[in-house]
């Protein structure tokens, strides 16, 4: 689709309200209610002065003195401030393969399943930010190293094999316990490849120790600038932010400057 076009489509629904979600995440997220980042888990006098060498004693105290009620709350609400948007299809099409009576019900099931997933992933994805900041002394190259590992994993094939199987739809039956399992399933299942072909940008987003909202921004921008991508084969390509800002990279032979290269 090109650009333009796109933008224009964000003036229409539903994606008028998925960027309303996305804000009240952003906004309720910048009153500090919660966070789910390593600012809040790093800073502590007592975890800076832990080494590598006991980096696990590190990520253990770090949970010890950040409850796992307030983290849940901020990773939720990370995910309100980033995935709205991502799910404009998917809802689309729960929403077009459901009776008019059952089509509120469904998107709240497809929903349950969804987050349900993504609130499995948080924990194991804060450890790992937390850990690699204690093995990195809390340095910026942590997170420039997440960024570059973002950048390779959205430039390989396995990624938009991952991105390919999101863009696949379910089959949703009209009645019964069978259309509400067919939404809480279709739910589950996308959240599954989001999270396979998403998961180096929301570990960066959740390494940011300074400017994390705009963090945020940027990568629910990029994932977005992923998931509107169409389908084709996977294969080696740019990125999708490096296309962004340089449309002709598009365009280049990336393949073959690997192969040969």
């Amino acid at each position: 689709m090109p650009r333009a076009a796109t933008l224009r489509s964000f003036a229409h629904p539903p994606w008028r309200a998925l960027f309303v979600a996305a804000g009240c995440g952003l906004v309720l997220s910048a009153c500090g209610m919660a966070t789910a980042t390593v600012p809040l888990l790093c800073r502590s006098s007592a975890i800076s002065e832990l080494t590598a060498a006991n980096a696990a004693d590190a990520v253990a105290l770090a949970i010890a003195l950040n409850p796992p009620g307030p983290l849940m709350a901020g990773w939720a609400l990370m995910l309100l401030a980033m995935m709205p948007p991502l799910l404009a299809a998917p809802l689309m099409h729960v929403w077009r393969s459901s009776l008019p009576q059952r089509r509120q019900g469904s998107l709240a099931l497809f929903l349950i399943g969804y987050c349900a997933v993504w609130m499995a992933a948080g924990p194991p994805l804060i450890v790992v930010a937390v850990a690699l900041h204690m093995l990195g002394g809390g340095s910026l190259w942590v997170t420039f190293s997440l960024v570059i590992m973002a950048l390779v994993w959205s430039a390989c094939p396995w990624q938009r094999a991952m991105l390919n199987r999101g863009h696949r739809q379910m089959r949703i039956s009209l009645f019964g316990w069978a259309a509400a399992g067919d939404c809480v399933r279709y739910g589950v299942v996308h959240a599954i490849w989001c999270v396979a072909s998403c998961w180096p940008w929301m570990l960066a987003a959740v390494a940011v120790q300074d400017w994390h909202l705009a963090a945020m921004m940027a990568v629910g921008a990029i994932m977005l600038g992923e998931r509107l991508a169409p389908p084709e084969p996977p294969r080696w390509r740019w990125p999708a932010l490096l296309r962004a800002i340089d449309p002709r990279s598009a365009r280049a032979p990336l393949q073959g400057l690997l192969r040969h290269g």
